[in-house]
């Protein structure tokens, strides 16, 4: 009679390499992030020159969470400025 094949042992499941230390650190810088606060009356948008991200203020005291890359530029817009 011939083999079905059932006593074969099955695979199991793969690992996934883990990622060196470098892409971790750099991931982890990536998404750090700033809070800004509108300080000026009306509604404001920035663009992030670093990420291309749209930061939308709805008005005075509204705050937004700002990735790390795009804080220095937007630490010079007079209207906002870091939450603490």
């Amino acid at each position: 009679m011939s083999c079905c094949g059932n006593g074969r042992a099955t695979p199991g499941p793969t690992a996934m390499p883990s990622a060196p230390r470098a892409t971790v650190a750099r991931s982890r810088r990536e998404t750090a992030s700033v809070d800004f606060e509108l300080i000026d009356t009306g509604r404001l948008l920035v663009t992030g020159p670093s990420t291309g991200m749209i930061y939308r203020f709805a008005g005075r005291g509204a705050r937004v969470r700002v990735a790390a890359r795009d804080a220095p530029f937007l630490l010079s817009v007079p209207a906002l400025r870091p939450v603490r």
